[in-house]
């Protein structure tokens, strides 16, 4: 580099700039500095996203459906660039989440419902139709007790109407027959019982009462001479009297079946059975067609049976 010219005489002398080039460089450093500064410091608005985010899948994991709808909103609101596509994908999971809770409700109540009306088949082709997210509901779990619980006593009642049925105990068969109508409505064995035990009681019905026999019908005997053979007796036939006094017993023990009958069908009825019920007051009216309660009985049922399904469709 050359040096500078000296200065003419009697001209102040040349001073050279200091530092010029040091200046820029260091401004350099110092814009450098700053641009990196800001350039790592994260930004607010992509923080708020991240946070909204996260915790709007953990709102959603935890079935807290109120609190992920919170967090999208949120994450809507400060979910700017790239980041917008988290926003809308938590959004899409709600979305999916609400519409498979829905479902899982759907099926839910109606799983109840056949539980209630003693739909024990039904109950379970509705289970086994449930998809995986709603099998891993607790109230799928819940559901699954309900209905091994009354599977369970179905067929407790079914045994002993089978052990009635073989000891021939009509009366116990018939309270068993009803029960387990009241317990499961869909048994399959349901139509052939009900033909075995009516079979049965059509044979005890048959069956003839034993009446003491009146003095003046017993049979008449002539004193036999000595040392002769004693003459074989003769056949007395039974009036019409005796035939009529069968009668009479017969129909009084229809009677008292048919009235027994009909405290059942009010048990069952103060129980809500209501297919019990009218089980009981058609088998009180085989015994005794003529009985005057049966029709009001039976129209009791109705009306009470129509009271309870107009309150359970109100509370749905």
């Amino acid at each position: 580099m050359r040096p500078a010219p000296a200065p003419a005489p009697g001209e102040p002398p040349l001073v050279s700039p200091k530092g010029g080039v040091g200046k820029w460089i260091v401004l350099a450093f110092v814009m450098a500095g700053v641009f990196l500064y800001f350039k790592g410091k994260p930004d607010q608005n992509e923080l708020a996203c991240n946070t909204a985010f996260d915790a709007g899948n953990k709102a959603l994991l935890a079935k807290d459906m109120a609190g992920a709808r919170s967090q999208a909103l949120m994450a809507n609101g400060v979910c700017t660039g790239p980041a917008r596509s988290k926003a809308q994908s938590l959004q899409t999971a709600i979305e999916s989440a609400e519409t498979a809770s829905t479902g899982c409700l759907r099926s839910f109540r109606a799983i109840d419902s056949h539980l209630d009306d003693h739909k024990l088949t039904s109950a379970r082709d509705a289970m086994n139709q449930l998809s995986s997210t709603c099998s891993a509901d607790p109230e799928a779990a819940d559901d699954r007790k309900k209905l091994s619980a009354a599977v369970a006593a179905a067929q407790a009642a079914q045994a002993t109407l089978r052990e009635a049925i073989e000891a021939k105990n009509v009366a116990g068969a018939k309270t068993a027959y009803a029960h387990l109508a009241g317990l499961n409505r869909e048994n399959g064995d349901l139509a052939f019982l009900k033909t075995e035990l009516e079979q049965m009681t059509a044979a005890a019905e048959a069956m003839p009462v034993v009446v003491a026999p009146a003095a003046e019908l017993a049979p008449v005997q002539s004193p036999a001479p000595a040392r002769a053979m004693e003459a074989p007796r003769a056949f007395v036939p039974v009036p019409a009297a005796a035939r009529r006094l069968e009668s009479d017993n017969g129909a009084g023990v229809k009677a008292e079946m048919a009235a027994s009958f009909l405290r059942d069908a009010e048990n069952a009825l103060g129980q809500k059975k209501f297919d019990a019920a009218k089980t009981y007051v058609e088998s009180a009216r085989r015994m005794d067609p003529n009985n005057p309660r049966l029709d009001g009985m039976l129209q009791q049922i109705r009306d009470r049976e129509h009271q309870v399904l107009q309150s359970e469709s109100t509370i749905r």
